[in-house]
């Protein structure tokens, strides 16, 4: 049975490392619900005078 249980955190080691090594944001703070804090298309759009 220790061994089910050392292959599975060798496996989720290895599934880990992948994913990071892939480029990805890698983000396991779960859920996030805040608006990107990204200017509105009316500000951008008009030239300063």
């Amino acid at each position: 049975m220790w061994k089910y249980i050392v292959a599975f955190a060798l496996f989720a080691a290895l599934a880990l490392w992948l994913l990071g090594k892939g480029g990805g944001a890698l983000d396991l703070g779960g859920e996030k619900h805040e608006m990107p804090a990204t200017p509105a298309a009316s500000d951008t759009a008009a030239p300063p005078k």
